[in-house]
C-alpha cells in the first residue's frame, strides 16, 4: 500500500496539450495515452519506460497553466474533512480521477495548490530519469506549512541550513524521505507565491546543463541556471506556456 503523504502523481495543465506533449516528449523521452472515458474529456498519461509518470490535460479558461502534485492519501474523505480545521481550503473534490479512486484538490495555509490521491491503480514511477524525482512546498509562511501537512500526515522533520537565511526541511516518513519544504529567502524574486515544486530526473548521459540548454531549444526558457545540490545537480526551467519544473540529475550531488 502506498505511503500516505508520498508523491503519488503529477499532472501539468496547458492551454495547448498537443504542443506539452511534444515538448515533454522531445525533452524527457514521454510516450502517451489517451484516456478514453468521455468524462475525463482527452486526459493524457504520459509514460517512461513502459511506466505511468504523469498526466497532461487542458486548463480551464482563465487558469494559468502549471505542475500539480498530488499527495498519498488513505482516505480522502477523511483529508477533505480536516483541510479546513486545519486552516487550508477545499478547492475541489473528493472526485473520480484516471487511474485513482478519489482525488482531492486543496489549497493549503500559505496559499499553495495541492492534490490529494487515493490511488487503486498505478502510481506514478519515480526516482527515476525521465520522472519525478523530488517534490518540494515553497512558502513564505514555514511554520503553517509544517503544521498544516505535519497534522495530516505525521512527518518526521530534518532541519537543513541555519533556518534562518536558509531554512530548508525534509518531510519524512517512516525514515525516508518523502518531500522538502522550502522557505521563501531574500534571494527570491518578490511576489513569488507559494507552490510546490516538481523535479523531473534526467539521464545521467546528457546532464542537466544540456537538458536546460534542450529546454530552451524546445521554446522553454531557463529561469535558474544550473547548479549543484544535495539531490543532484538542477535548473528551473519553463515550458512554452509557462509551467514551471526542474531538471535534476540525481547522478551529480553534491554535499
Amino acid at each position: 500500500m502506498p505511503t500516505p503523504g508520498t508523491p503519488a502523481w503529477v499532472e501539468v495543465s496547458s492551454e495547448d496539450p498537443a504542443a506539452s506533449r511534444e515538448f515533454y516528449a522531445r525533452l524527457l523521452g514521454w510516450t502517451y495515452e489517451v484516456v478514453l472515458d468521455p468524462h475525463h474529456h482527452g486526459y493524457t498519461v504520459a509514460r517512461h519506460g513502459g511506466e505511468p509518470v504523469a498526466g497532461v490535460f487542458e486548463s480551464a479558461e482563465g487558469v494559468p497553466p502549471g505542475w500539480l502534485l498530488h499527495l498519498h492519501a488513505a482516505d480522502v474523505e477523511e483529508v477533505a474533512a480536516r483541510v479546513p480545521e486545519l486552516g487550508g481550503e477545499v478547492v475541489a473534490g473528493p472526485l473520480e480521477a484516471p487511474g485513482a479512486s478519489r482525488v482531492l484538490l486543496t489549497a493549503d495555509p500559505t496559499g499553495a495548490v495541492v492534490g490529494f490521491r487515493q490511488v487503486t491503480g498505478a502510481a506514478a514511477a519515480t526516482s527515476r530519469p525521465g520522472a519525478l524525482n523530488w517534490a518540494e512546498l515553497t512558502t513564505r509562511d514555514a511554520g503553517a506549512a509544517d503544521r498544516f501537512y505535519g497534522a495530516l500526515f505525521g512527518y518526521e522533520e530534518r532541519q537543513l541550513g541555519d533556518g534562518g537565511a536558509f531554512d530548508y526541511k525534509t518531510w519524512s516518513k517512516d525514515g525516508a524521505e518523502a518531500v522538502g519544504r522550502l522557505r521563501v529567502g531574500a534571494g527570491f524574486p518578490a511576489g513569488v507565491p507559494s507552490h510546490w515544486m516538481v523535479y523531473f530526473g534526467v539521464d545521467p548521459g546528457v546532464g542537466a546543463d544540456a537538458s536546460a540548454e534542450r529546454a530552451v531549444a524546445l521554446g522553454g526558457r531557463v529561469e535558474v541556471p544550473p547548479f549543484d545540490a544535495p539531490h543532484g545537480r538542477t535548473a528551473v526551467v519553463r515550458d512554452p506556456f509557462g509551467a514551471l519544473f526542474s531538471l535534476v540529475d540525481a547522478g551529480d550531488r553534491v554535499g
